[in-house]
């Protein structure tokens, strides 16, 4: 079984319903997995054995007219953390995002985006019935922070392990400069523009970030174990 398919397995058992607590270890797993896995590759890149390079990927990661700030915040996290670089293209009224990367990290993208939007829309239901829309979009914003917050824990932990190779961690760290600066070579017209801020209400987004962080990648979980 190859890296991503093993990855795959992960992300589908943690998807399943019912199994609470297979889905969180799974999570876990699936995010140290694919951290090992990456350093692995950027080991052998450093050593002239991988050919892979930066891609434009040519179909978007989603098309929207308006952008939720949560949904922002998480793409550009989860791009942040797999070292991909993003843009925007306007199609009239709609904005697609777009992706530039190596095919593996896209896909890593694409998989923990298309996973966590459904469950981000999901449990805000269950959480925030009868809140209002302000609490709901703050609510939000904070699984969203609190599931990156758990996936660079989840890194700080492999790239702690005495067989880490420092070279190719490092190497991680910058990833996402050579994807946007490969991005800028390809493009013409497209400027990088930093996030806005915006004003939360801080009960509920710690309450997201809270459930966000359990819900994936809680640290006090094992398979098969109750929190």
């Amino acid at each position: 079984m190859n890296p991503l398919e093993r990855a795959l397995d992960l992300l589908r058992l943690a998807r399943r319903p019912g199994t609470a607590a297979e889905g969180l270890a799974a999570a876990k797993l699936l995010a140290k997995h694919l951290e090992r896995h990456r350093i692995s590759a950027a080991e052998l890149e450093a050593a002239g054995q991988s050919p892979e390079g930066f891609v434009m990927d040519p179909d978007p990661l989603g098309c929207w007219t308006r952008i939720a700030p949560w949904r922002v915040h998480l793409v550009h996290g989860l791009c942040r953390h797999f070292g991909v670089a993003l843009y925007r293209e306007r199609r009239g009224r709609v904005v697609a995002v777009k992706l530039c990367g190596r095919k593996d990290d896209v896909d890593n993208v694409r998989h923990f985006f298309a996973w966590l939007d459904s469950e981000t829309t999901r449990l805000c239901r269950e959480d925030c019935r009868g809140a209002k829309r302000e609490y709901r979009r703050d609510w939000c914003l904070g699984f969203a922070q609190g599931v990156l917050d758990a996936l660079a824990k989840a890194r700080a932990e492999v790239t702690a392990e005495p067989t880490a190779n420092p070279a190719a961690c490092r190497a991680l760290v910058l990833r996402q400069d050579g994807a946007r600066n490969f991005m800028l070579t390809q493009l013409s017209n497209v400027t990088v523009k930093p996030m806005k801020g915006v004003d939360v209400n801080r009960a509920a987004f710690t309450m997201g970030a809270l459930r966000g962080y359990n819900q994936h990648l809680g640290k006090h979980l094992t398979a098969g174990k109750e929190p």
